[in-house]
């Protein structure tokens, strides 16, 4: 790991995936989202991470860096709930 790059663990929130990262911390949240969606066949509009540890829902327009994000961490892709 650089000073430039955190490695990271990603999950659903059923479990079913799991991956270990390296990403530069200045990725947007929204660019990663991106890549999860096509890599596992999510629709992007209707998932969002959530940082393991403080609850937190990561915005799409924060980088790695100011959504919080550190070396180590655990991202939960969870889908966004809507009422009816």
């Amino acid at each position: 790991m650089t000073v430039d790059t955190i490695t990271i663990t990603i999950s659903l929130y059923d479990g079913s995936r799991r991956a270990e990262v390296t990403l530069p911390i200045s990725m947007s949240v929204g660019d990663l989202m991106d890549q999860c969606s096509r890599r596992w066949s999510l629709p992007h509009a209707t998932f969002v991470f959530r940082l393991i540890g403080s609850d937190e829902l990561l915005l799409e327009g924060e980088s790695l860096r100011l959504a919080g994000v550190r070396d180590g961490a655990e991202l939960q892709i969870y889908p966004i709930l809507e009422g009816g």
